[in-house]
């Protein structure tokens, strides 16, 4: 007996990766320069194709990532840059079909599923991370697949559904560690899943922890060598210190400390909500409001998922006491998974403001494409400049920058642990300068302090100057003194 198959039955999933990739390639059409983030995952990967795993596990502890970019480099025969870009695309593709898979498996109709496509097409922070090289979109794409077969746990093709979904979460946490923590959301949705006769629903949570349980302790057996993370309580002391000194009398201090973890609690949310956009937060409300999806299993496992998401923001608040706006973008999904329904709903309620409300809705998410979409080129020329002139002029002279960028594009011989450490705690690395070696400092608009302490530095001489129009400028010395201290 032969099964006639709807021709345009996966017509919203193709239309959705394939919008992603053409919104990819816009976003790639300025040649940004590549993120400092990317930087290092790139860096990596050159090394992992020169000298192996372990000299990319020295950059970057947590290498896969780089390994898959330089695979794909192998593969296509092109630089690693572009190699990182096609991967990139190809993962936030996947990310936005997963998506509409994760609609399609909340019950979603065909109309539910073209909304979906529309929903993460305009998805605003998807969209401004085009152009980016980060690992984030692996956790996305796999993440949403994962999320997609646990949504199918309840029907009849539970073990290949509970494999699948073995597979995608794992490969969601070989592009980054901490999405560990979203295999959880599976065997607590299942446990929570009163329709199964009690039976059945143990023994497919037990089966379901094992590959948690096995992730988990891979993740940190391999942490606990070189550790990604590190965990202190001295900034949230130092900060409730700083805040209690802030108190204009003494009374009431001793509340500081709370003050700030209540803050800091409100951190995640705050930024998811502004990470999913105005349009995109109100249409997942009105779909929560309506019910959203139909099966009481379905909504559980999207709120255990979201629980499950929420875990290393709040861990990131912990140790940096802020949040990356991309950590954030999976819940964000998560959440964005309500919108469709909602929107749907919204077109039904009425014949006579269907047509208004579709009109008002799809204004809306067109206006939020146009507007996350990063297709104007970033006011950058003086950084690509600057690292053009070293590439230049240096010759073998050792580079020193607090600039990740520079540092990548001028192609020149740097220590890149003293460069991210540059970066991110301040422009000068501290280590001696041979005479002839080169220091190319970043300087940000109102860093006036810095520019003085360069003035001053009797032992540098510049050598050149690139102003970018806000205000950002890369100045570039040479040590003249036998061997001078970077900052000296």
């Amino acid at each position: 007996m032969s099964t006639h198959r709807d021709p345009g039955e996966h017509g919203p999933m193709i239309v959705a990766g394939a919008g992603s990739a053409v919104l990819s390639a816009l976003a790639l059409l300025p040649r940004p320069l590549v993120n400092n983030d990317g930087i290092v995952y790139l860096v990596a990967a050159e090394a992992f194709t020169r000298d192996g795993f372990d000299a990319a596990r020295a950059i970057h502890g947590w290498p896969f990532y780089s390994i898959l970019i330089a695979g794909v480099a192998a593969v296509l025969r092109v630089p690693m840059e572009a190699a990182a870009h096609v991967t990139g695309t190809c993962l936030l593709a996947a990310a936005c079909v997963a998506f509409v898979a994760v609609v399609r498996s909340l019950g979603g109709d065909r109309r539910v599923q073209w909304l979906a496509a529309a929903v993460v097409l305009a998805h605003p922070w998807v969209n401004a991370s085009r152009a980016l090289v980060v690992r984030d979109f692996g956790v996305w794409a796999f993440g949403l697949f994962a999320l997609a077969m646990v949504l199918r746990l309840d029907g009849p093709c539970r073990t290949r559904a509970a494999l699948r979904w073995a597979g995608g979460s794992v490969a969601a946490v070989l592009f980054r560690a901490d999405a560990v923590a979203l295999m959880a959301a599976a065997p607590i949705a299942l446990a929570l899943h009163r329709d199964l006769p009690r039976k059945e629903r143990v023994a497919t949570t037990l089966a379901l922890l094992v590959p948690a349980v096995l992730a988990t302790a891979g993740a940190a057996a391999w942490l606990l060598t070189d550790p990604l993370y590190e965990m202190s309580a001295t900034p949230l002391r130092d900060a409730a210190a700083a805040l209690a000194s802030s108190f204009p009398m003494p009374y009431g201090r001793e509340y500081a400390p709370f003050i700030l973890a209540l803050g800091l609690a409100a951190v995640p949310v705050v930024k998811t909500i502004k990470s999913l956009g105005l349009a995109h937060t109100a249409l997942a409300a009105i779909g929560m409001a309506r019910g959203g999806p139909a099966q009481r299993f379905h909504r559980v496992a999207l709120w255990a998922t979201l629980a499950a998401a929420a875990v290393p923001l709040y861990v990131h608040v912990l140790r940096l006491l802020f949040v990356e706006s991309r950590y954030t973008v999976f819940a964000t999904l998560v959440l964005g998974a309500w919108a469709p329904f909602g929107l749907a709903g919204l077109t039904r309620a009425n014949a006579a403001r269907s047509r208004a409300i579709a009109v008002a809705a799809a204004a809306a998410l067109v206006l939020t494409l146009a507007t996350s979409l990063p297709l104007r080129p970033a006011a950058e020329n003086h950084v690509r400049e600057a690292a053009a002139w070293i590439r230049q002029n240096a010759g073998t002279a050792r580079l020193h920058t607090n600039s990740l960028q520079i540092a990548y594009h001028s192609g020149s011989r740097v220590d890149w642990h003293l460069v991210r450490n540059a970066a991110v705690n301040g422009p000068w690395d501290g280590v001696r300068m041979a005479s002839g070696d080169v220091w190319a400092v970043r300087v940000g608009p109102g860093q006036d302090d810095l520019r003085q302490r360069l003035e001053n530095a009797r032992s540098l001489q510049r050598s050149a100057s690139f102003v970018g129009p806000d205000g950002d400028a890369v100045f570039v010395y040479r040590c003249r003194a036998v061997a001078c201290v970077s900052g000296s």
